[in-house]
């Protein structure tokens, strides 16, 4: 499941309005399914802050696995993305540092 960022930022990065709880309740789901599964993030550097990956740990709490993915520009179909920068090495190790404290693996892709 992608997780595109903290339930407070997600109708601004997602430009759409949701409904949170169906995000949690899908979480839930996949997490308690028995099934293998993957919780992912794809890392924009002008979307995400330390902050974030707190309340993104508290959502995914306990999971076996979560990838962070770099951003990369060229692979977007919106073209207001190509200004968009990807991360650090030591910014996403920074986040990576943090998901740690939440899930089980994590790893940067």
């Amino acid at each position: 499941m992608d997780i595109k960022t903290s339930l407070d930022k997600y109708e601004y990065v997602i430009k759409r309005k949701i409904e949170k709880t169906e995000i949690l309740d899908s979480i839930r789901l996949i997490m308690d399914s028995g099934l293998d599964y993957e919780f992912r993030t794809t890392v924009v550097r002008t979307l995400f802050d330390r902050r974030d990956f707190f309340e993104i740990g508290q959502l995914i709490k306990h999971s076996r696995l979560y990838f962070l993915q770099r951003f990369v520009p060229s692979k977007t179909p919106d073209d207001q993305a190509l200004d968009m920068r990807s991360c650090s090495d030591e910014e996403m190790d920074s986040f990576k540092e943090i998901m740690e404290g939440f899930v089980q693996r994590c790893v940067v892709r």
